[in-house]
Formats: C-alpha cells, structure tokens, sequence
C-alpha cells in the first residue's frame, strides 16, 4: 500500500484513528484515515487491506476524501453510540427507573486521574441518551449516545460507576461502539458535514 510517512529520523505512516476505542470496548463502527503517496482505486484498497487484516477485523467501506492529513482533526463533535451489556440483578422496570434518575440530574460527577493529579469531571453534557434497548437471556443491553469533544470523552466504566451509586446490584460485563458521527468544522475543512460510521444490519 502507497501510504505516506511523514519526515525526520523516526518517519511513521500518516495515518489517523477517529477517537480510538479504550481499552476492553469493542467495535464494529471505526473510522481511520490514511494519507497516499499516490492515488490508488478504493476497491483495491479494500482488497488489499482484506488480505492482511488480523482475524476478527472486517473492513466494511473505503472511500477517497478532500484532503490531505486527518479529517478527524477538525470535527467539532464527535458523537458515538455504544451499546452497554449490564447484569442488573433487578427487573428491567428498575433499572430503568434508575436510569431515568440519572439523566434527570443536571451533574454527574466523576473523579479522573490526569497527569499526577485528580480532577473532578462533569459528564452530564456528554450523555445525549441512556436507555435500556433489549434484553438477551440475563444481560440487559443498554443503549448509550455519549458525545465527544477534543476536552473530553465519557468512558463506558465511568457512566455505570455513576448508576451504581442509584443500583448497586448492576455490572458492566461488556461495551461494543456500533456508531461514530463526527460533525466537519465548515471554517477549516474543504467541505464540511457529517460523517457517519454506524454498524451494519447482517
């Protein structure tokens, strides 16, 4: 593949990941950017890639975009929907019934640590919305629209730290992003509007 690198004595290919997934979250909606030292057809680039991807890794699309460096960088929205597998211990009406408690607040309050110190985040503003989705034998799939600025980002243990204070019984047993949506900064990008990342119906 004809990918750039960029210059100097420690040359890296130049190439992006729209906010990376953490540690333990899975996904099946991610967005990554690479720039070409020559333009090649995004069906072989498909191809290509297809042949070397470790297993378990499928890419869905790939499609030119209008301009050189990471697209990425000049969102002013990022905005994912992760789907929360929970073990409640306690009928989907409660959980619900906590979960409409905690979106009721106008803070959530958690502590992170950053650089030696400890910072006391609100996260309320970056819930967008919280509802239980469906229900597979005894894990409670919890649909979560979290939003994401170049500040920061919520992070899946973060929001269900915050509703085990209102249901102690509940337990994060997984977290899988189906969907990413940036939204393109019209001022310093080429053309701007969303872009969209969402997991296929099989």
């Amino acid at each position: 593949m004809p990918v750039e690198y960029t210059e100097g004595f420690n040359p890296r290919h130049k190439l992006w990941f729209c906010a990376p997934i953490g540690v333990g979250v899975t996904g099946e909606a991610e967005l990554a950017a690479f720039d070409l030292a020559f333009s090649i057809d995004c069906e072989d680039i498909t191809e290509r890639l297809a042949g070397v991807m470790p297993k378990g890794f499928k890419v869905r699309d790939v499609w030119p975009v209008d301009q050189k460096g990471s697209p990425f960088s000049d969102s002013v929205i990022n905005s994912m929907r992760i789907a929360l597998g929970l073990s409640a211990g306690m009928t989907t009406d409660r959980l619900q019934s906590a979960i409409d408690l905690l979106m009721a607040r106008t803070e959530i309050e958690i502590e992170r640590d950053s650089k030696g110190s400890t910072k006391t985040i609100n996260i309320r503003p970056r819930i967008a919305r919280l509802e239980i989705a469906e229900t597979k034998e005894s894990v409670v799939i919890v649909a979560a629209d979290l939003i994401r600025t170049n500040e920061f980002g919520v992070r899946p243990a973060e929001l269900v730290g915050a509703l085990q204070k209102i249901a102690p019984g509940v337990e994060l047993l997984s977290a899988h992003r189906v969907e990413v949506r940036i939204i393109r900064n019209t001022k310093t990008a080429k053309k701007g509007g969303e872009i969209v990342c969402q997991k296929r119906s099989s």
